[in-house]
């Protein structure tokens, strides 16, 4: 077994794999802060510490849905993009 077989850690593509989603879904976790704990070695390298990540997949486990409750869902509001909606659904926007 090499070195590198036997490494605690895992590419994000190998910690996608372990945890079923996709690679893009990692790096949106990452970015939203809701994904599992990584560390940043050196320029723009990634690796997840395959203890750390299987105690984040544990963390979400639950026996019922009343155990847990989605966060609800809150979009950014841009006044602009509000202003052109109303003004194309006919709606007068007060000034």
């Amino acid at each position: 077994m090499s070195m590198r077989e036997s490494s605690p850690f895992l590419s994000t593509k190998a910690a996608a794999e372990r945890l079923g989603y996709s690679e893009s879904t990692l790096e949106k976790y990452r970015h939203t802060g809701d994904g599992p704990p990584y560390l940043k070695i050196g320029k723009g390298r990634i690796a997840y510490d395959v203890t750390e990540l299987d105690r984040w997949a544990r963390s979400r486990s639950f026996r019922s849905t009343s155990e847990y409750k989605a966060a609800p869902y809150e979009p950014v509001r841009d006044p602009a993009n509000e202003r052109q909606r109303y003004l194309r659904s006919g709606v007068r926007i007060p000034r």
